[in-house]
């Protein structure tokens, strides 16, 4: 029997449609005799009703090495030539996805503010002095998509809000935070647009933060440039 938290997570998959049809009918189980979890449910209907999450075909990983997936950080910070000029079509549907993540984060911040939850996910991003950092797509060959990292100070965990493309079973999305000495593995996390609970190494200092398409499972370190970067900012 899964407990509050996991449950209330479980849900908000389930109305996102990110959930597998073995868990949605998990869900519906519970739902259908527990009058708590089916108000609960009815709740985050009615505040995410309208919204569609979008999707676009699969595609496999990159193949480089570290130093180009340095390169391309220093790249992002502007420390080298500036990326190429994206293209239109591209560029509009990344503003969709954008928008689909901005969506979620918001209205789940809502909720949490007006409906206190012990849930380390929910309690992140409905903190009103929560730091929130927008990736940014690294050159055309990037997928389309939109991701954001939800910090707040002097925590050591921060969430992903990710509204990215399918990918094969094989891969997975990854998530890397750089310093000056290391490069140091955030996990995996799902591609779906949900919210997913990850470790900062050190809480409140400054990262460059990475995505890259890793085998299942991840890997100790990143094995192509990344397709996302943001800056995380001090935060002492």
């Amino acid at each position: 029997m899964m407990n509050d938290s996991v449950l209330e997570d479980r849900i908000i998959a389930y109305v996102l449609g990110t959930l597998s049809a073995a868990e949605r009918a998990e869900v519906e189980a519970i739902t259908s005799r527990n009058s708590e979890a089916a108000a609960l449910l009815s709740e985050y209907q009615a505040s995410l009703y309208g919204y569609t999450a979008v999707t676009t075909p699969r595609r496999s990983a990159p193949a480089a090495a570290e130093a180009a997936f340095r390169a391309r950080l220093a790249e992002f910070s502007g420390t080298t030539s500036a990326p190429a000029k994206p293209n239109s079509r591209l560029s509009t549907r990344r503003v969709v996805y954008a928008l689909a993540a901005a969506i979620i984060t918001l209205v789940l911040g809502v909720l949490v503010l007006f409906r206190p939850s012990t849930n380390p996910t929910a309690a992140i991003l409905g903190d009103a002095n929560a730091v929130r950092v927008a990736f940014a797509p690294q050159g055309e060959g990037s997928p389309e998509g939109a991701l954001t990292f939800v910090t707040v100070k002097g925590r050591a965990e921060g969430v992903i809000v990710a509204a990215l493309p399918l990918i094969s079973d094989e891969w997975d999305y990854q998530l890397w935070f750089i310093d000056e000495e290391a490069i140091h593995s955030g996990g995996v996390f799902p591609a779906t647009t949900e919210s997913y609970l990850v470790t900062i190494p050190e809480a409140g200092r400054a990262y460059t933060l990475g995505v890259t398409i890793e085998k299942r499972g991840g890997v100790a370190q990143p094995s192509g440039s990344p397709i996302f970067a943001a800056q995380l900012p001090a935060l002492p």
